[in-house]
């Protein structure tokens, strides 16, 4: 259907709320899951069975307990997450999900190619986009772990989890967060998305869905489909979002959408990049100096990058 057609669409209408590193977590997914009522449905790269991982298994498969009529669909990239083998963490977790009737996609990397997503949508109404994934590293530094496990051992890990995975609001300060404990070794940020954005973000995850020959409630409609999973987005803010889109070895409307970015900018331009491989990229920020840009570029140092490959690459 034309709902399921978001390439290359900006809207207007929509509500971002920014957050950075564990707030993503505490003050945005976690909560938003908890406040379920239709659907929740997951892109990972990675969900491992480590703290964070188990806890978000933990919430879903509470969720599913106590309102088994909710729709849960979860695709995890088997690479990602560490999950090839039967008996890795990752895969317990997995099979935890599952018992309770969660449904749980495990994407083949070397068949399918990457899912690379972090995203979260709840109630067809609200979407969360990030760079980061349901694993220990971008929750916590080795410090802010052990003091967690050392609260777990003392206190009990009711107690590590409502100081680690609260809300601020209702958060008890079980354990005392130290300023070299304030970062988690993998740093990055999300966004929340409410509005017409939300829509782009559900289609893009239903078409990966069905791709993996998965059903959509086969006992509905097309146009039911629709009025379930693609409701008419309330007027929640003007923001203008375009969502890129791109498929594992295919063509990447991101790479599109940077270089037109880099091209138009006529007089600042400040970037943060993970991984600076493209020449293409690399050509069109030099030209924009030259043309008088002012350029400011964020990358990883080699201390600071999650695969020394990528920083050989980088560098």
């Amino acid at each position: 259907t034309k709902d399921m057609l978001a390439y290359q669409k900006t809207t207007f209408n929509n509500a971002p709320k920014l957050y950075l590193d564990r707030d993503y977590f505490t003050e945005g997914v976690f909560p938003a899951i908890e406040s379920a009522q239709d659907s929740i449905h997951i892109a990972m790269l990675n969900f491992d069975g480590g703290r964070v991982g188990k806890y978000a298994a933990d919430l879903l498969i509470r969720k599913k307990r106590t309102n088994p009529a909710i729709e849960i669909r979860v695709i995890i990239d088997n690479l990602g997450s560490s999950a090839i083998l039967p008996w890795s963490a990752a895969q317990k977790n997995i099979r935890r999900m599952r018992a309770e009737g969660i449904e749980v996609v495990l994407n083949n990397f070397f068949s399918d190619g990457l899912e690379h997503r972090k995203s979260v949508i709840i109630d067809s109404k609200q979407a969360f986009v990030s760079g980061t994934c349901f694993s220990d590293r971008y929750f916590g530094n080795k410090k802010y772990w052990n003091a967690y496990d050392k609260t777990a051992k003392e206190q009990g890990l009711s107690a590590a989890k409502e100081s680690a995975f609260h809300p601020k609001a209702t958060r008890r300060q079980n354990f005392a967060i130290t300023p070299d404990m304030a970062v988690p070794d993998n740093a990055d940020f999300g966004a929340s998305f409410q509005g017409s954005a939300v829509q782009d973000i559900q289609a893009n995850y239903l078409q990966s869905w069905l791709l993996h020959g998965r059903c959509l409630n086969p006992e509905l409609n097309e146009q039911q489909i629709c009025d379930k999973y693609f409701p008419p987005a309330l007027p929640t803010g003007t923001t203008p979002v375009k969502v890129n889109h791109g498929v594992p070895w295919g063509p990447s409307e991101m790479r599109q959408n940077i270089l037109a970015i880099i091209e138009g900018a006529q007089q600042t331009l400040d970037m943060e990049m993970a991984y600076v491989h493209v020449d293409e990229f690399c050509e069109a920020l030099v030209t924009a100096v030259q043309r008088g840009v002012k350029v400011r570029l964020i990358s990883n140092s080699r201390s600071g990058i999650d695969a020394e490959g990528k920083w050989h690459l980088n560098r």
